[in-house]
């Protein structure tokens, strides 16, 4: 038991009065004359003693009468609550109530949001006209930093709607502190409550970072069921999709259920047409993937929609993407010696591909924005300006592949490509030798060649006269895409910046190696400058303050703006061009609300169609259950959390014993009076 106000404990000292008057009651006696004094003493005797008796019970109800009314005033309370103290202060309560899709699962009397905004109106409820709220929900909007009265939080807790942010248990409190710890808010007693479902997915409790003078209440929710089937990605066979030739589109879906799903409708839907369906059959809790094949017949932005039907938790049964179709693909041959016959042949001759040859001294740094590869045939020196160039290029996204020179400068070469992150060029080998091993599992061979046919008729490859070694020894990047029987790499590849380096160990003349001239040429050349095209991400998160990159700049009073057609929604998006790059980013910064495709652009006609999708980690409805929480409120050793276990609890009675304990002064004041009484009875009827 402990006292609101221990200073009322000096009135116990009023307790001497009654004992004053019991040992200082001088009283008048008057004589009575009796005839008989046979008996007198005995009956003197046992006169006193019963008299003594009844004015020590007088004296002790008195004093308890006093002691508890003294009590009564110093408010003794039993605390329920971690903290183990109750203030007369007045308290600053925050409030976060989540109100992710996850929220609107079904609890036993409505859905879950609807049960949290309840709760946190009966909070404000028992608290006094003079305490101040902070209301929050995982918009983290500005007016949610703000300290309110009471009435005006229970205004705003009404306007609050289901929403696609998600933020983890961490990220809520570290804003709550900010609000409960500003200026702003002032003195008082800090609480704060957390109202959730705590899905597991962002309950991340050993990572909170709390005040010790603020006060954690965990209000855990509990829907009746925890059922989801949902679309979890979408993605490609091959990251280009061209005019005319088949796709694969995979689709993958989770099964968050106990129950076996069988024969679950896929529709697949491209520009507003439907162009394929599948069905798939999931094992609970076990995900599954499905291939729908689709061809498109159209260049340029294309949006497509993959569609399910589950029910209650419908927010994740829609999966938006978007992806261009190319009318044609950029490539720049800067050659040392002379065009070659062969790259011409293979670009040259293809409609898909606007190719274009430069000779060494005719090179326009600033348009190797417009190509997605540029090829470096044959070039002997590699001055530091076209290195710094090329380096620019290859940082923003473009792919380079290069043929050395026979008479290439090692230490210009070698210098330029340790730069970009790749090994370098060794002495010339002058042996014969044959490629021997393919990466076969590479995206470049994908579709390529038949592996197990290969494997089977020992597939006859190039044959190589002499190369030039290359550096074994390298970044964690380097791919070898084809080696040779002595073990030497014959083409390798690195990730540099966001871009590609092709490394090739011959020049492409018939001196050094048939491989210009052998089969295997072309489809490693072709899908080497289809992977170089430019590619955005299938669709983005909402809530995750995503940034897109976009290949193209604004000039003059255009600016870019992000549509949605079919909701009239239209903002301008903070952006910042990149000069350098050509390129320029665009900061969203949560200002996207809404799943589907929206359009950029800087006039009337669309730029580029970008797809946002809700964040999946709601649709994972596995939660903590509150003997979790405590374990891990045990384990982070924060001893003023607490987790409130409400399930056949009055929630409003469990609320004010957490906050004020078990109250005793009325107990006090009913022992006072019943000490008062007894006192009463003691000196009416001692006597009868």
């Amino acid at each position: 038991m402990k006292l609101i106000y221990p200073d009322f404990l000096w009135a116990l000292s009023c307790i001497s009065i009654p004992i004053i008057i019991h040992l200082f009651n001088f009283r008048k006696f008057k004589k009575v004359f009796f005839t008989n004094v046979r008996f007198l003493k005995e009956v003197k005797e046992e006169t006193q003693s019963k008299s003594r008796i009844k004015h020590l019970l007088v004296l002790l109800c008195r004093i308890a009468a006093l002691a508890m009314l003294v009590l009564a005033f110093a408010q003794p309370y039993i605390p329920m609550g971690k903290s183990g103290m109750v203030s007369d202060k007045n308290k600053i309560i925050s409030v976060y109530i989540d109100n992710s899709f996850s929220m609107d699962a079904r609890s036993n009397s409505d859905n879950l949001i609807e049960d949290a905004k309840r709760k946190a109106k009966e909070i404000a409820g028992i608290a006094k006209q003079s305490d101040r709220f902070q209301l929050l929900s995982n918009d983290f909007e500005g007016h949610h930093q703000r300290i309110i009265s009471r009435d005006e939080f229970l205004q705003k807790i009404d306007e609050i709607k289901s929403s696609a942010s998600v933020k983890s248990v961490s990220e809520v409190l570290s804003r709550q502190q900010e609000a409960l710890f500003s200026p702003e808010a002032g003195e008082g007693e800090k609480i704060s409550y957390l109202i959730s479902d705590f899905q597991k997915s962002n309950t991340d409790i050993l990572a909170i970072k709390s005040d010790s003078a603020l006060q954690v209440h965990f209000i855990p929710l509990s829907p009746q069921k925890r059922n989801n089937l949902y679309i979890d990605s979408v993605w490609f066979d091959s990251p280009i999709v061209q005019q005319n030739i088949a796709q694969i589109c995979h689709v993958k879906m989770v099964n968050d259920a106990d129950q076996d799903i069988e024969n679950q409708a896929v529709k697949l839907v491209i520009n507003g047409i439907q162009k394929g369906l599948a069905s798939i059959s999931i094992k609970g809790r076990q995900s599954a993937e499905s291939a729908i094949s689709f061809t498109i017949t159209e260049t340029g932005w294309q949006s497509g929609e993959i569609s399910i039907t589950d029910y209650p938790v419908v927010f994740d049964d829609r999966y938006f993407f978007s992806f261009e179709v190319a009318k044609n693909l950029q490539v720049l041959s800067m050659n040392g010696e002379g065009e070659s016959s062969n790259l011409n042949a293979l670009f040259g001759k293809d409609a898909y591909f606007s190719f274009q040859n430069i000779p060494l001294g005719r090179i326009d740094y600033s348009s190797f924005s417009q190509f997605q590869l540029i090829i470096l045939n044959e070039i002997p020196n590699i001055s530091s300006g076209l290195a710094q160039e090329l380096q620019k290029f290859v940082s923003n996204g473009g792919s380079i592949l290069v043929f050395p020179s026979a008479k290439t400068d090692l230490n210009s070469y070698n210098s330029f490509l340790h730069a970009l992150g790749a090994n370098g060029l060794g002495a010339l080998i002058s042996s014969d030798d044959k490629i021997s091993g393919l990466e076969f599992d590479h995206e470049i061979f994908r579709d390529v060649f038949e592996k197990e046919k290969l494997k089977k008729e020992n597939m006859d490859l190039p044959l190589i006269k002499k190369h030039f070694a290359m550096e074994s020894a390298g970044p964690n990047t380097r791919e070898v895409l084809l080696s040779l029987q002595s073990g030497q790499a014959f083409l390798t590849k690195y990730e540099s910046g966001k871009g590609k380096v092709y490394l090739f160990a011959v020049p492409l003349q018939i001196d050094y190696s048939n491989f210009a001239r052998h089969a295997v040429f072309v489809p490693i050349l072709y899908k080497m400058a289809l992977l170089s095209k430019k590619t955005y991400p299938l669709s983005y998160a909402l809530g995750k303050n995503e940034v897109i990159e976009y290949d193209q700049t604004t000039s003059g009073e255009k600016v870019f703006h992000l549509k949605r057609e079919k909701s009239n929604f239209d903002i301008i998006p903070e952006h910042r061009v990149d000069n350098n790059g050509g390129k320029t980013i665009l900061y969203l910064h949560d200002r996207i609300l809404h799943a589907g495709p929206y359009s950029l652009t800087n006039g009337s006609a669309p730029l580029a169609i970008f797809s946002f999708n809700y964040n999946r980690k709601e649709s994972a409805l596995a939660c903590y259950t509150i003997e979790e929480i405590e374990a891990d409120i045990k384990k982070s050793g924060k001893l003023k959390m607490d987790a409130l276990d409400l399930q056949g609890k009055e929630f409003k009675q469990a609320i004010m014993q957490i906050s004020e304990g078990i109250r005793l002064w009325k107990w006090c004041i009913l022992l006072a009076l019943l000490f008062l009484a007894a006192e009463i009875a003691l000196i009416r009827f001692w006597k009868k």
